[in-house]
């Protein structure tokens, strides 16, 4: 019996988006469909992330701040890949990956609180 099963389909979906993720990267080398390939697993993996920690967030409130913390890094990445400026650019990019940490963090935490740990 599971006891919380959004947030264990919710996580099964964050742990897809990160393989597609994966697998972008080696598809991204095929000579003439790569840059499009990548960019298709790309799409995929973050409709997925945002879906996964969406649908995790119905079981147990703690999964909505790394639902906002996810749409933050999104909205960094998109506004990072429209921004010339490398000191800003670079800023972007680390607020990126400190989002990311959150994310991990508010996500690791929430299944010890739903394990009961």
């Amino acid at each position: 019996m599971v006891k919380y099963p959004n947030a264990a389909s919710g996580i099964k979906k964050v742990f897809l988006a990160k393989i597609i993720g994966v697998i972008g990267v080696p598809l991204a080398f095929i000579p003439g469909i790569g840059a499009l390939l990548l960019m298709t697993c790309t799409v995929a993996a973050t409709i997925f992330n945002v879906w996964g920690i969406l649908e995790a967030s119905k079981d147990h409130n703690g999964y909505q701040t790394a639902l906002v913390f996810t749409v933050a890094d999104l909205i960094f990445s998109i506004v990072d890949t429209f921004i010339d400026n490398t000191a800003i650019s670079s800023v972007l990019s680390f607020a990126g990956n400190v989002m990311n940490i959150a994310v991990l963090y508010y996500i690791c935490n929430q299944q010890a609180t739903c394990s009961g740990t």
